[in-house]
Parts: C-alpha cells; sequence; structure tokens
C-alpha cells in the first residue's frame, strides 16, 4: 500500500494540475477567492468530511478554476494535502470509477 500512496505522490507533483478550460485566460486574471478556500479546506480536513466534498454549481460559472487555483494551493500549503484531482467531463468515454481509481 505504502508504495502505491508513493507512486500516486510522485506522479501528481510530477505534473502540475490541469489549467480548467475557461476564456478568460491565464491564472492571473483569475478572481482569488482565499477566505473561501481557507474555509472548505479547513471542512476538508474535520472528519465530517472525511470522505471528502462535491462541488457543484452551474457549468462555466468557476468550480474548476477555483479548485485549480485557491483550494488545491491552500490544501497544500496550510493542510500538506495530497489532493488528488479527476476531471470527469473531460474523460466523459470513460468509467468514472475507473478514473478515479486510476488516479
Amino acid at each position: 500500500m505504502l508504495q502505491v500512496i508513493r507512486r500516486i505522490r510522485r506522479r501528481l507533483f510530477r505534473a502540475p494540475l490541469p489549467d480548467p478550460r475557461s476564456p478568460q485566460g491565464p491564472a492571473d486574471r483569475v478572481f482569488h477567492r482565499p477566505h473561501l478556500a481557507r474555509q472548505l479546506a479547513a471542512k476538508l480536513m474535520s472528519r465530517s468530511f472525511a470522505s471528502g466534498m462535491f462541488l457543484t454549481a452551474p457549468r462555466r460559472t468557476g468550480k474548476s478554476t477555483f479548485v485549480c487555483h485557491d483550494l488545491v494551493p491552500m490544501l497544500r500549503a496550510e493542510h500538506n494535502a495530497l489532493v488528488l484531482y479527476a476531471d470527469l467531463l473531460e474523460r466523459q468515454q470513460e468509467d468514472p470509477g475507473e478514473v478515479i481509481v486510476g488516479l
């Protein structure tokens, strides 16, 4: 099991998170929400959210941008968390369970 975790960590930290498909351009044009990211990061690291969190909102409202540019960096910096990110929309032809297990 420890070998699997090490392999996952190597793969995750070697490649950056995918940039969300967004017409707004580079990351410097993102509306950052550090307060919201800090609140959600604290909740995710608590026992009540131990199995994860499902984030939903209408299309093109900034969910992936928020996760990639605010929440993930906050989780890594303040909680030293190992973050697994699966873009299921980009991989619609695959079984979601297989995508997640393949991380």
